[in-house]
């Protein structure tokens, strides 16, 4: 949870964090920083509060991209 907070660049732990990765992501001493991502924090996040259909937009808009010729 530290990394994450750290990653994100929280105040505290990190919790109901979503969190969508590209392709080219690598996971090693420290996760890495996501592509886009939205929570369910009281406050004080850099990042949009979580919308499920703005969520998935998003995942699938990726996904697309990445299978598209």
């Amino acid at each position: 949870m530290h990394r994450y907070a750290r990653r994100l660049g929280l105040p505290r732990d990190a919790w109901d964090v979503y969190l969508i990765y590209g392709q080219g992501s690598r996971w090693e001493d420290e996760p890495p920083k996501p592509d886009f991502w939205m929570h369910q924090l009281a406050s004080g996040a850099p990042a949009p509060e979580l919308d499920g259909e703005q969520f998935a937009k998003e995942a699938i808009a990726r996904l697309e991209r990445r299978t598209s010729p």
